[in-house]
C-alpha cells in the first residue's frame, strides 16, 4: 500500500506539473502575441511620428528661408532709409549754414547781451536763454561734416546749451 499511496502522490504531482506546464506555455504564447501586438502599435506610432516630424521640419525650413529673405529685404530697406536720412541731415545742415550765413549780423560765436534776454530767460520754448541760431558758422560746418552722426552731435549741442544756461547770466555776459 505504501506503493499505491506513493503512486497516487506521484500522479498528483505529475498532473500538477502538467497543468503548470500547460498554463506556463499558454501564458508565454499569450505574452508573445501581446508583445507582438504592442510592438506593432509602437512601430505604427513611430512611423506616424516620423511623418509628423518630417512635415514639421519641412515647415520650419521653409519658414526659415522666408524669414531670411524678409530679413535681407528689411536690411536693404534699412540701408536705403539710412542713406536717405543721412542725405536729409546733410541737406538740413547745409540749409542751416546758408540761413545763418545770410542772416548773420555778428561774426564768431556770440552770446546775447543781458539786454537781449527776457527777465525770466528760461521761459522760452527751448528753455534756453542762449539762442541756438547765434552759434558760429564753424559749429554749422562741424554739423555738416558729421551728418552721419548728427544725432549724437545734436545731443552734445543740447548738453552744451544746457551747460551755458546753467551758468549765471552775469558770468556769461562778461
Amino acid at each position: 500500500m505504501p506503493y499505491i499511496a506513493l503512486a497516487k502522490i506521484g500522479g498528483i504531482l505529475l498532473l500538477a506539473a502538467a497543468i503548470f506546464s500547460a498554463g506556463y506555455a499558454s501564458s508565454w504564447k499569450t505574452a508573445q502575441v501581446e508583445i507582438g501586438r504592442l510592438q506593432g502599435s509602437i512601430d505604427v506610432a513611430n512611423a506616424q511620428s516620423a511623418r509628423v516630424l518630417a512635415d514639421a521640419t519641412a515647415k520650419v525650413n521653409e519658414s526659415t528661408k522666408t524669414q531670411l529673405i524678409t530679413a535681407e529685404k528689411l536690411q536693404v530697406q534699412h540701408d536705403e532709409a539710412t542713406k536717405v536720412n543721412n542725405s536729409l541731415k546733410s541737406e538740413l545742415a547745409n540749409a542751416r549754414l546758408q540761413y545763418r550765413s545770410a542772416n548773420k549780423s555778428r561774426s564768431g560765436c556770440t552770446v546775447p547781451d543781458a539786454s537781449d534776454t527776457t527777465e525770466n530767460p528760461g521761459n522760452d520754448e527751448t528753455g534756453f536763454f542762449v539762442d541756438p541760431t547765434q552759434l558760429s558758422e564753424e559749429f554749422d560746418r562741424l554739423i555738416q561734416e558729421k551728418a552721419p552722426i548728427a544725432d549724437q552731435i545734436d545731443a552734445d549741442r543740447h548738453f552744451i546749451l544746457q551747460w551755458l544756461n546753467s551758468l549765471p547770466p552775469e558770468i556769461v555776459h562778461e
